[in-house]
């Protein structure tokens, strides 16, 4: 992806971008892109989305992680 003058998206810029908006937010500093993938992946598997659509959404080579 890119910004509206060319820039490319970095991972610490968008990791950047995220805190300064989370800081606005008054969200908790432990909220990150990170616990919120886990957050994510958790809901999912409590809903019964099944282990092999886990695996794809979240790019997991086995289904290990699922079963955490």
């Amino acid at each position: 992806f890119m910004d509206e003058k060319g820039a490319g998206f970095t991972p610490d810029r968008i990791t950047k971008t995220f805190a300064r908006y989370r800081d606005k937010l008054n969200l908790a500093k432990n909220v990150t892109l990170h616990s919120l993938r886990h957050t994510s992946a958790t809901n999912l598997a409590e809903h019964d989305i099944g282990t092999r659509k886990l695996m794809a959404r979240f790019g997991w080579s086995t289904g290990k992680m699922a079963d955490r």
